[in-house]
């Protein structure tokens, strides 16, 4: 048995959103001493997020039932679930065997209130990793996912503003296209729970610079073979327009779920790239990108205050 009798993270991503975690879940998975369970986004920390108060539409693509997919032995990998119990989060963690280095990721964690102090309370020697990425670039792509997804329909700047003028808002509840990106108070929150030497704040150009020096340095941080070469030919995640053959089976959880498993990744990716385009991605002007930067001036500045980090290319 390895030092963590009760099997249970060794590091985890906190986020941020739309910053390339999906690819850095799967990347780091063809690392044969790292394990993540088969659930992508566990959820398990942030206590002041709940299923139950989301949108009808969210809640239906996010639901997974916990006990039937571990009890069915987690055969495939699902995108979401929201974890409940210690007993719960244990079992996922079950099936990595006794040597191997165990992570999880969920972005949830980096937005919530609650998630940086219930983490360090159940798991206090903890590694926390996160990758911020410039925050207009994060809430532009996370509103280019919603509008290949048939969930929003406007342009960005309409959309944003029609996002921070709700009155109901949070994770599942808004798109949050704004507030996802106020990272100082965000990361503020692990740095009076956790010590510095256990935090790692990357910077997703850093990733887009050097991949493998960028997973090099994560795998060292958490006690990796960092001389591993990882695999990075297949893309993850991509934002493409979809067409509504694709919009419509990504609603039928269960038949989508159940095609994923049936099929091969290789065949998936042919279907995907066949049934997408880049051309229909709608784009903004030097003046609105401006515009929303300014927004995040303030809070842009207090991060760079707190990391002791030049951030001043975010504000261009």
């Amino acid at each position: 048995m390895k030092k963590n009798e009760k099997q249970l993270p060794d590091f985890i991503i906190v986020g941020a959103a739309k910053a390339g975690t999906t690819s850095l879940y799967q990347y780091l998975k063809q690392h044969p001493e790292i394990y993540f369970p088969p659930i992508k986004e566990v959820n398990f920390f942030c206590t002041d997020i709940q299923p139950e108060n989301f949108r009808a539409e969210y809640a239906k693509s996010v639901y997974l039932d916990v006990d039937d997919f571990i009890s069915s032995g987690m055969k495939h990998e699902v995108f979401h679930g929201f974890v409940k119990t210690i007993d719960q989060y244990e079992k996922i963690f079950e099936p990595a065997g006794p040597k191997k280095i165990l992570g999880e990721l969920s972005n949830t964690y980096l937005y919530s209130e609650t998630a940086a102090k219930k983490i360090y309370e159940t798991l206090p020697g903890a590694k926390i990793i996160m990758v911020l990425r410039n925050p207009f670039d994060r809430a532009f792509s996370h509103y280019k996912m919603d509008y290949n997804n048939g969930l929003v329909n406007g342009d960005f700047i309409t959309e944003l503003k029609n996002d921070m003028s709700k009155t109901e808002r949070g994770w599942g509840i808004s798109n949050l296209y704004f507030e996802l990106g106020l990272y100082s108070k965000q990361v503020k929150r692990y740095y009076e729970s956790f010590p510095r030497n256990q935090l790692l704040i990357l910077f997703y150009d850093e990733w887009k610079k050097d991949q493998q020096i960028f997973f090099k340095t994560i795998c060292s941080f958490i006690g990796a073979d960092p001389d591993f070469r990882f695999d990075f030919s297949t893309r993850h995640n991509e934002s493409k327009s979809r067409s509504p053959i694709i919009l419509f089976l990504k609603k039928q959880k269960k038949l989508f779920g159940f095609l994923s498993r049936l099929l091969s990744k290789k065949i998936k990716s042919r279907l995907m790239k066949l049934f997408s385009s880049n051309k229909k991605l709608p784009e903004i002007t030097p003046e609105e990108r401006k515009q929303v930067i300014e927004l995040y001036r303030h809070d842009i500045v207090e991060l760079s205050e707190l990391l002791k980090t030049d951030l001043s290319h975010w504000l261009i």
